[in-house]
């Protein structure tokens, strides 16, 4: 996990109900800031509510700062950040 900033940044959202990111491995396409960057890894930065970056579909690293975090799609719909989610393909029912 990353320091201080970074982990604040990671908890904030949970008192709204947004669910960890990290369980479960390095799960396409929740995991990941831009699933639709190409190539895939590595990527430039981690999903806050991941805290990782996934660098290879089994292996992590560490957000090293809080410049190295954003917040995904996703995780702004859940926060109601944005006002619909985006479609994605997942069986994930978190997503």
């Amino acid at each position: 996990m990353g320091n201080t900033t970074e982990v604040i940044a990671h908890e904030r959202p949970h008192p709204l109900g947004i669910r960890d990111k990290y369980d479960g491995g390095t799960v396409f396409p929740k995991r990941y800031a831009a699933p639709s960057q190409r190539p895939l890894f590595p990527p430039e930065k981690a999903e806050s509510i991941a805290l990782d970056r996934p660098v290879a579909t089994t292996k992590d690293a560490p957000a090293m700062n809080l410049s190295e975090c954003v917040v995904d799609k996703i995780t702004a719909a859940q926060m109601n950040w944005v006002r619909t989610t985006p479609q994605i393909a997942t069986s994930d029912p978190d997503v």
